[in-house]
C-alpha cells in the first residue's frame, strides 16, 4: 500500500470498513488487431477496497503531490486518453471489476459503490468538472463518488484527535503534525506572556521558544552577513548556547546553517 493510500485507508476506515488492497482481476477484454479475434483475460487493479456488512467500496487513489494533478480529460476518457482510470471510463473494465469484486467477496452489485480519491486536481474547474462527469456514471449501486485532499485529512484530522494510540504510520503522522500545533500555540503563549512583564524576547539570545516564532519553520529568511536566502527547515546550537537555523535554498538546494541573530524575515510561510 502507497503512502497517500494508506491516508485514504484511514479515512475509509472511519466509515466502519474493513480496508485492504491492492487488488487484481482478470478482465476478459478484445484486444484490436489480435488474430485470430477474440478476448484475452488481462489483470486490472483496484487500490483499496473497502467492506462492511451492507457495502463494499472499490477506490482508485490518486495522489499527484508536485505534479499537474487529476487531469479532467483522462478521468473523463476524452480523445482516448484513460489514463489509470480505465475503472471509471472504461465500460468494459468498470463493469467487470464491479461484477468480479461483488462475486469474489460475495455481494450483490447493488452494494457495490466505486469512488476516486484525488490528493490533487489539475486545473482551476478540474474537480468541478470530474464531479459532475462522475454524478452520471452509475457503476455498482449508484453513481461514482469523489473525494479530494480535505475530506481525506479531515477523516484522518478526526481520528488522530482520539485519545487512543495506534501504531500506523499516517495516523502517527497526524499525530505527531497536531501536537506540533499545539507546541506551538503554546510557545506563543509564553513569549506573548514575557513581552507583557518586559522581558526580552530577542531570538538571538537562547531563546529558543522565541526563535521558532520569529522564523518559523517553512519561512523564507536572509542571512544580513552574506545575503543567504532561503526557507526555513530545522534549528541548531551548534555547540553553543546560541540558536542557529537551517536553511535551504529552493533554486539551488544548497543548505546552511546561520546564526538567528544575522537573520532576517522575508515571508512566513505556513503560518
Amino acid at each position: 500500500m502507497e503512502a497517500f493510500e494508506s491516508f485514504v485507508a484511514l479515512a475509509m476506515q472511519s466509515e466502519g470498513l474493513v480496508v485492504s488492497g491492492p487488488f487484481k482481476f482478470k478482465i476478459g477484454y478484445l484486444q484490436k488487431g489480435r488474430k485470430p479475434a477474440g478476448k484475452q483475460d488481462t489483470p486490472y487493479e483496484i487500490d483499496l477496497i473497502g467492506a462492511s456488512r451492507e457495502r463494499l467500496v472499490l477506490a482508485t487513489v490518486k495522489s499527484f503531490f508536485g505534479s499537474g494533478g487529476v487531469f479532467p480529460n483522462e478521468v473523463l476518457g476524452i480523445k482516448g486518453k484513460v489514463g489509470g482510470y480505465r475503472m471509471l471510463n472504461d465500460h468494459i473494465v468498470s463493469k467487470g471489476l464491479v461484477t468480479a469484486a461483488a462475486e469474489f467477496f460475495g455481494y450483490e452489485e447493488s452494494q457495490v459503490e466505486v469512488r476516486l480519491y484525488a490528493g490533487k486536481f489539475a486545473g482551476k474547474n478540474g474537480e468541478s468538472i470530474i464531479r459532475e462527469w462522475a454524478s452520471g456514471q452509475i457503476l455498482g449501486g449508484g453513481p461514482i463518488s469523489i473525494y479530494n485532499i480535505a475530506q481525506v485529512v479531515g477523516s484522518v484530522r478526526a481520528q488522530a484527535q482520539l485519545s487512543t494510540y495506534s501504531d500506523n504510520p499516517a495516523l502517527v503522522a497526524m499525530k505527531a503534525i497536531l501536537a506540533e500545533e499545539d507546541y506551538v500555540k503554546v510557545a506563543e503563549k509564553a513569549s506573548l506572556s514575557s513581552r507583557k512583564k518586559g522581558k526580552s524576547s530577542n531570538s538571538a539570545d537562547g531563546n529558543w521558544a522565541q526563535v521558532e516564532i520569529d522564523f518559523p519553520l517553512s519561512s523564507v529568511v536572509r542571512s544580513n552577513n552574506d545575503g543567504f536566502t532561503g526557507v526555513v527547515v530545522g534549528y541548531s546550537n551548534q555547540g553553543t548556547p546560541k540558536p542557529y537555523v537551517a536553511i535551504v535554498n529552493n533554486e539551488s538546494g544548497v543548505s546552511r546553517i546561520r546564526s538567528a541573530a544575522t537573520l532576517e524575515l522575508i515571508s512566513l510561510g505556513r503560518r
